[in-house]
């Protein structure tokens, strides 16, 4: 190969005998245009960052001439990857629901029916990033058959949550997901059979009638998802807080203790 008629194969690898050639005769190129000494330092240097430059583009080419079939492959990938990743969220938004409902006793009457809703009942988030300088907000995408009041209820659990986590002593890990009002329903997902009629949306009942069948809602038996005055107010009150400041500080002088010891 010559200067000529230099190129390099983006078909093959930067270890065949032409791209190696075509390293050597770049080499030179780049010295004698920019005025530097050929040392073996130099042309190491040049030849090191030619490789890697190649290698980028070989990377590309092959990225952009990918088969239609590992395309839909690689997507597919990333779908299931996404999926998972979802199901991971939504039963950690469970876990973190059970976990406030113990703390607070006034939420003690309301855990038997969380577990009854279970993990499908919970809402799936929708990341919004904004600019590198603004924290992620999610936006609540709740399920269509699932009734608005449960969405209200469950809030009570997630008020209390973030208040815990403002009152509490700074630890490791990420700050408390911030998440905004639906603006959306999820649609397609499997609603959760046999709660009480009042945990599903009439209007879905209504216009879903096979899979009213197949939810099979107990229409004899309602459940009152009113958070109730005693829980709101409890919420707000200084008396919320000391509550879980006396938690928090009692964890953390057992953490402390276990350390010790």
């Amino acid at each position: 190969m010559s200067e000529q008629n230099f190129r390099i194969d983006v078909r093959g690898t930067r270890a065949s005998a032409w791209n190696k050639s075509a390293a050597r005769v770049f080499a030179p190129i780049v010295m004698r245009n920019e005025g530097y000494r050929d040392t073996h330092e130099t042309r190491h240097l040049i030849l090191s960052a030619f490789t890697a430059h190649m290698d980028t583009l070989i990377r590309r080419f092959r990225h952009l001439n990918k088969s239609k079939e590992e395309q839909e492959s690689l997507e597919s990938q990333a779908r299931r990857r996404s999926r998972k990743y979802q199901v991971y969220l939504v039963a950690q938004l469970f876990l973190r629901r059970h976990r406030t409902g113990i703390r607070l006793p006034l939420l003690h009457d309301q855990i038997p029916m969380l577990e009854e809703l279970g993990i499908d009942t919970m809402s799936c988030d929708e990341s919004e990033r904004g600019t590198v300088d603004v924290e992620t907000r999610y936006r609540i995408s709740s399920p269509d058959w699932r009734a608005d009041k449960v969405t209200q209820w469950l809030r009570t659990f997630d008020s209390a949550y973030h208040i815990s986590r403002k009152l509490a002593p700074p630890k490791a890990g990420a700050p408390p997901r911030v998440r905004y009002a639906p603006t959306a329903k999820s649609k397609g997902g499997r609603a959760v059979p046999d709660l009480p009629v009042s945990a599903y949306n009439s209007n879905w009942l209504q216009e879903h009638q096979q899979q009213r069948y197949d939810v099979a809602p107990r229409a004899d038996e309602t459940y009152d998802f009113t958070p109730g005055t005693a829980v709101m107010e409890l919420v707000s009150s200084r008396h919320f807080q000391d509550t879980f400041s006396h938690v928090s500080f009692a964890a953390t002088s057992s953490q402390r203790l276990r350390t010790s010891n």
